[in-house]
């Protein structure tokens, strides 16, 4: 490498993290006088927030406010309960979508910069840049094509995301508008046509068949890597080092890489160069028979590019893979759980399995440069926008898919509504209020904005619809894309509206499901569920999740009596929504409404779910003013749980289900389930950031269980 020169073909992109605060600082702390800030608790060994801020609290006039998340944490300093909080970069971009007036009032690095053994602070965070080959002879971007592409590849974690890993490519490639291809194939047959052998390791999509029929049918990005047929994390010119090894390995001709990165590994800031080295395996001598690492690490060391380094356990071993000494090493489950309690970085490799699929269909999507205009009818005599008080507004916002952002949504009304002055609001609030009291409701900030911003692609745009039913009508006409409904609505969406599922929530937990049970009065005296025959059954729903569960339990065990028994009519007719007609009062619908049926004596068993149970047990549905909750208790209608104390249940179903036409393309199928599949790995449960940016399962303004 010593012979080699290299050179900086330009800086492209900067990466700075900040902490923000409201424009109305100042005048908060004179009234309150305690600054507030939005503190996000981590998780794991990050989880310092209720260890430090009492601390914080003590010894300054500084008060921590909790947030949810930090989108949560942005909409708390845009309300005025919190003053300042520190946030990303994508996390300001989001607030300015989302229309949040932040102010940023210092900027916080955490890398020094060495240069020729003087410490120097540096103005950015960090730096990215394209290193190129000398004997490449290349000079400018325009002779960069065909040119041996090294890029960092896709899912590196740490201060790194997807947007800033394509930024380079994204605006040195052109792209062409192409209605038979989606977004990102698109943008990656491009890349492909523009470079030469490539080596653009990790997932392109979220689905690993879709992911291995593109670099089936792109191989050239994944010619340069390791292993170039799975073209997978971990590989050796994978990660932020990963482009400089393909690089310096004489592999690559251009490096899309961390500038502090290039000084470390070409010794530019002080250290000495590091060669390009070898795959290391972290190996734990075994005792015994098993003592083998010593016979075999030099023949795997002779014969391969494999390095042995030892460590005292696995555990050790653990520890260097996550400071980087070690690259991989074989490990038990036990182990991995043990590394996600001790906060390490682990990733399974072996895990990854391809399987072919046949994926077909043709998506139609627009692609073009547009104006915004408002048109008048002319019989409307709307000559200034002072005459359009009252006037019947048609929003674009509801029908146009692409291109579309909340901002352009709102500048109409923004620039259109006036705003008055009132003191105990902030000018934020007051223009909010105006809107909303001028054009009603618009759709919250949520984690659509958040997901652009990491680069999702394509763009997801919230869409408000006054009931559930226009939301499955729009969706139905493709008016809409994607409708979130829960477990009840589902058989009518797909029976009334013709929509499918393409994916639905699950959890490995019993309370975190929907799980059908039977409940009855305690002084009841049936024994088995032939007991409820001709009795009165209330239902939440007719046609709805504990409908269902008991017509199969009823299936399934009432030709014990009779072959012949029709189920429809094995519960009273006076039963509540056991029947499409059912004559009970509204008030009996719903999950609390069965239970209200039971409670005032219009039903003598109640199926619902397990959650609403326990709420009227602990006293939290408002209905045991004049009920015992004590006075009711769980049925096992048919069979008995095999444990003791467990859940007597009949069934149970998922939560929530993703929905979509059942006419869509198998294209645009494949295109919204890739989007919605990278917002959960961003947004969702098993995120790998110590704060994530906003909580896609959790709470919204302290609110649960919305519907879209």
């Amino acid at each position: 490498m010593g012979k080699k020169a290299w050179k900086l073909l330009c800086y492209l992109l900067i990466f700075v993290p900040l902490p923000v605060s409201s424009q109305d600082l100042v005048k908060s702390k004179i009234a309150d006088k305690k600054l507030r800030i939005c503190v996000v608790e981590g998780t794991g060994l990050y989880k310092k927030g209720a260890q430090n801020c009492p601390t914080l609290e003590a010894k300054s006039d500084i008060e921590c406010v909790y947030g949810v998340d930090r989108l949560d944490c942005l909409r708390k300093i845009q309300k005025g309960t919190a003053h300042f909080g520190v946030f990303s970069p994508e996390d300001l971009l989001a607030a300015r979508w989302i229309g949040a007036e932040i102010l940023v009032t210092s900027e916080l690095r955490f890398h020094n910069g060495n240069f020729g053994g003087v410490i120097e602070r540096e103005f950015f965070e960090y730096q990215i840049v394209a290193v190129v080959d000398n004997e490449a002879h290349i000079n400018t971007a325009r002779e960069l094509k065909g040119s041996k592409f090294c890029h960092p590849g896709h899912q590196i974690q740490n201060h790194w995301t997807e947007v800033l890993a394509d930024y380079f490519e994204t605006k040195l490639v052109p792209r062409e508008c192409e209605d038979d291809l989606s977004p990102t194939e698109s943008r990656i047959k491009a890349v492909a046509n523009f470079f030469g052998p490539s080596c653009k390791a990790g997932p392109w999509v979220s689905d690993p068949e879709e992911d291995r029929i593109l670099k089936n049918k792109y191989p050239s990005l994944c010619q340069l890597c390791y292993n170039p047929y799975q073209c997978g994390i971990g590989d050796k010119h994978w990660g932020r080092r990963g482009p400089l090894y393909c690089l310096t390995s004489g592999a690559g001709e251009v490096a899309w890489v961390r500038l502090d990165d290039v000084k470390s590994h070409f010794g530019f800031s002080g250290l000495p160069p590091e060669a390009d080295p070898a795959v290391r395996i972290c190996v734990v001598e075994g005792t015994g028979l098993y003592k083998k690492g010593a016979q075999n690490c030099p023949t795997l060391e002779a014969k391969s590019d494999i390095e042995c380094v030892y460590g005292v356990d696995r555990l050790d071993c653990l520890r260097k893979i996550q400071k980087g000494t070690a690259h991989f090493g074989v490990f038990s489950p036990e182990d991995l759980l043990a590394a996600r309690w001790i906060g390490a970085e682990i990733l399974v490799t072996s895990e990854l399995r391809f399987h072919n699929g046949n994926f077909g269909g043709v998506i139609e999507r627009e692609f073009f440069e547009y104006q915004i205009v408002a048109v008048v009818d002319n019989e409307a005599h709307i000559n200034t926008a002072r005459e359009l008080k009252g006037s019947k507004f048609c929003h674009p916002g509801h029908q146009i898919q692409n291109h579309w952002t909340e901002v352009l949504a709102d500048y109409f009304e923004t620039k259109l509504v006036p705003r008055e002055c009132e003191d105990d609001l902030s000018p934020t609030e007051s223009r909010i209020k105006a809107v909303a009291n001028f054009f009603g409701p618009s759709c919250k900030a949520g984690p659509w904005e958040v997901a652009s911003v990491y680069g999702v692609e394509p763009n997801i745009q919230c869409m408000r619809a006054d009931t559930q039913d226009s939301c499955l009508k729009n969706v139905q006409h493709k008016v809409s894309d994607v409708v979130i409904v829960d477990q009840d609505t589902r058989l009518r969406a797909e029976s009334e509206y013709n929509l499918k599922p393409i994916l639905y929530e699950y959890s490995s937990t019993l309370e975190d499901k929907y799980v059908v049970v039977a409940v009855i009065r305690a002084a009841s005296n049936f024994k088995s569920g032939f007991d409820l025959r001709g009795k009165k059954a209330c239902f939440p729903h007719y046609g709805g999740a504990a409908y269902l569960s008991v017509f199969e339990s009823l299936m399934n065990h009432t030709h014990l009596i009779d072959e012949c028994t029709d189920i429809s009519s094995y519960f009273s007719s006076r039963s509540c929504n056991w029947h499409s007609q059912s004559k009970c009062s509204d008030v009996y619908n719903g999950e609390e409404g069965a239970m209200r049926c039971l409670l005032e004596g219009n039903g003598d068993v109640a199926f619902i779910s397990y959650e609403t149970y326990k709420k009227f047990k602990g006293n939290e549905l408002g209905l045991t003013k004049q009920h015992n909750p004590s006075d009711f208790t769980l049925f096992c209608p048919f069979t008995k749980p095999l444990k003791a104390k467990a859940v007597c249940y009949l069934n149970w179903v998922s939560r929530g289900h993703v929905m979509i036409s059942r006419t869509a393309s198998e294209l645009r199928e494949k295109e919204i389930y890739n989007s919605l599949r990278e917002i959960d790995r961003l947004l969702g449960k098993k995120h790998r950031v110590t704060t994530v940016p906003f909580t896609l399962y959790g709470e919204f303004d302290r609110k649960r269980n919305g519907q879209h």
